[in-house]
């Protein structure tokens, strides 16, 4: 089960309205379990709206306040409006897989952040995982012949297909921790070329690939 859920508010007197949306998918078996995690994370979203709202990371780890990884993954947020004028939607989406609220997070080719199963139902997929640190001529050769490839391979069913460079996790910790700045130049560079972009937390070939099957019963 998955869902949205969002808070409206005033950030000060007179402000026009800001937003923020988060998308979830609730990890227990009974409804009754499912109720009472959604009412936690409401609570924790309207708390860290008032206690967090400039601490980012602050703000995106209380939303699990008293509620088990288990039960619950947070994979996307939005955020729009004057409360957070100046602020990167990408580095909010960026701390979900940081702090482990999910495994992987999407951008569209417009640098947006977008439910990466919505994204990738009944596509094909063609993945390439690297630093992309800058995206080189190389890296770009590979896409393209690799796409070539893979129309070839799929015959009639070569329209619906997805290119998505993948970065992970490890490789933005190259450094010992994330640089923000050099993650959103490899993400604006690679959004900047047409492509969308996978940011995850998966360490193995298989993990990616258990991930990319879950989506789409394609190739």
């Amino acid at each position: 089960c998955h869902g949205w859920m969002g808070v409206r508010f005033q950030h000060e007197v007179n402000a026009k309205p800001s937003e923020i949306i988060i998308h979830v998918r609730m990890l227990d078996r009974s409804n009754l379990q499912q109720q009472d995690v959604l009412g936690i994370v409401g609570v924790n979203l309207l708390y860290a709206v008032y206690r967090y709202l400039d601490k980012r990371e602050q703000f995106v780890g209380s939303l699990r306040d008293n509620i088990v990884a288990e039960r619950l993954q947070i994979d996307m947020i939005e955020i729009e409006g004057p409360a957070f004028a100046g602020a990167d939607e990408r580095l909010w989406s960026l701390e979900l897989v940081k702090q482990r609220f999910c495994e992987s997070v999407m951008f569209n080719n417009e640098g947006s952040v977008v439910e990466g199963k919505d994204a990738l139902y009944g596509k094909n997929i063609l993945i390439c995982r690297g630093s992309f640190r800058p995206p080189t001529l190389l890296n770009l050769d590979m896409l393209k012949t690799g796409e070539a490839y893979f129309k070839k391979s799929l015959g009639e069913n070569k329209e619906e297909i997805v290119i998505l460079p993948e970065i992970s996790m490890n490789k933005l910790l190259e450094r010992g921790s994330v640089d923000n700045e050099d993650f959103l130049a490899r993400t604006k560079l690679l959004t900047e070329l047409g492509h969308n972009v996978l940011i995850s937390n998966y360490e193995t070939y298989g993990d990616l690939n258990r991930y990319l099957s879950s989506c789409t019963k394609r190739n």
